[in-house]
């Protein structure tokens, strides 16, 4: 009787369609916007959209607590903490954007869906 359970379980759990986090578009300080795509608390990259570019950002570990995404290429970091984002150039060394929120629910969080 418990293999047929978990069998179930597992085959349902093969079909269904996968978890998608949709975009959240933040609203930042000066007017600008920031896109991101991904959950900032589990995915290992997520999608950053600015000023017209779309750019991979890969997680990076800290010591602090904050989700810290870079790309390498283009020397672009994204760094979140529970309530906001920033974005900087690591390059330059300097903040692009600054105190990034989420225009919906005034909460920067991504909302998942099937």
């Amino acid at each position: 009787m418990r293999i047929r359970i978990l069998s179930t379980v597992c085959a349902a759990a093969l079909i269904a369609p996968a978890a998608v986090a949709k975009p959240v578009q933040m609203q930042c300080e000066l007017g600008q916007q920031v896109t991101v795509g991904g959950d900032v608390a589990l995915d290992r990259s997520i999608e950053l959209h600015w000023k017209g570019k779309q750019y991979r950002m890969k997680r990076v570990r800290t010591s602090t607590g904050a989700q810290r995404f870079e790309n390498r290429d283009s020397g672009l970091v994204w760094i979140s903490i529970p309530d906001k984002g920033m974005l900087l150039d690591s390059v330059n060394g300097e903040p692009l954007v600054n105190e990034c929120r989420a225009q919906d629910t005034g909460q920067f969080t991504t909302q998942v869906t099937k």
